[in-house]
């Protein structure tokens, strides 16, 4: 009787895009002087930094999520 089931066979699973898997930096930028200007340079670059790797991050996520989503739909 098992000849007439038929097993589902899930392709492996494409790697992430190297973009996405990139680490976000460790430093991170630090204040000059005690100036205001000191700290809306650092302040802008710093909201440089975030805006790239929230980004990436954001993207990473909805990637994981599709992925499982489509595993388990193939498992249904």
């Amino acid at each position: 009787m098992s000849g007439c089931s038929t097993t589902v066979l899930t392709r492996p699973s494409e790697p992430y895009q190297a973009n996405l898997i990139a680490k976000c930096p460790e430093s991170l930028p630090r204040l000059a002087g005690p100036t205001g200007s000191d700290f809306d340079l650092a302040l802008r670059q710093f909201s440089n930094l975030y805006v790239v790797c929230a980004a990436r991050h954001n993207q990473l996520v909805t990637e994981i999520q599709q992925r499982r989503d489509v595993t388990h739909e193939q498992r249904k």
